[in-house]
C-alpha cells in the first residue's frame, strides 16, 4: 500500500511541477506590437542610446530641447502628444552622431519579443551607400517607437542578423 501511495504522490508532484513550468513558459516570453510613431534626423545625441518615456512630464523634458534648437520652434508633433500612457510607452532609440546626411533607424518587423522583462526591438541602422551623393551635414537620427506599456527592465535594439546595436538597463523608478 504504501509502495502504491509513494507512486501516486510522486506522479502528481511530476505532473503539477510540468504544468508549472509550462504556465512560468507562458508567462516569461512573449510579443509585443510596436510602431514608429515618430523618426527626426537631429536629435542631438552623440552617442547612440535609448530612453524610455512613461508619462507626459518625461516626454516634454525629452520633446523640449530638440524644439527650442528650430527656428521657428518645433511644437510636438500630434502623433507623440495624442500617446495615452496608462496604455503606451515610448522607447526612443539614438543612433548617435553621424557626419552626413543619410542615415537612419528603420524598423524591420511590428512585433518585439519580450523574455520576462527584456523588451528586444528589432532594427537596423541605415547608412548612405558608399558612392552616394549626400548632404554634408552632421546628424544625429532617432526613432521614437510606442510599445504596450509594461514594466521592462532592460530593452536592446537587435538586427536581423542578432547583432546588438545598442542596449540599456532600465533604472526602478
Amino acid at each position: 500500500m504504501k509502495k502504491h501511495q509513494l507512486a501516486v504522490v510522486s506522479m502528481m508532484l511530476l505532473a503539477a511541477n510540468a504544468c508549472r513550468s509550462g504556465l512560468e513558459q507562458t508567462e516569461s516570453s512573449d510579443t509585443v506590437s510596436l510602431r514608429a510613431a515618430y523618426h527626426d534626423q537631429q536629435c542631438h545625441s552623440d552617442v547612440a542610446g535609448i530612453k524610455l518615456i512613461q508619462n507626459e512630464i518625461s516626454l516634454a523634458n525629452w520633446w523640449q530641447p530638440l524644439a527650442n534648437r528650430q527656428f521657428p520652434v518645433k511644437p510636438l508633433p500630434q502623433e507623440l502628444g495624442a500617446i495615452d500612457f496608462d496604455k503606451t510607452t515610448l522607447i526612443i532609440v539614438l543612433m548617435g552622431s553621424r557626419p552626413t546626411a543619410g542615415y537612419g533607424i528603420e524598423l524591420y518587423d511590428d512585433q518585439a519579443p519580450v523574455q520576462v522583462t527584456a523588451l528586444t526591438i528589432p532594427a537596423t541602422w541605415k547608412e548612405p551607400a558608399r558612392d552616394a551623393m549626400v548632404a554634408q551635414i552632421m546628424t544625429s537620427p532617432c526613432v521614437v517607437i510606442s510599445v504596450p506599456a509594461k514594466h521592462y527592465e532592460s530593452v536592446a535594439v537587435r538586427d536581423q542578423q542578432g547583432n546588438t546595436l545598442v542596449e540599456t538597463r532600465i533604472p526602478p523608478e
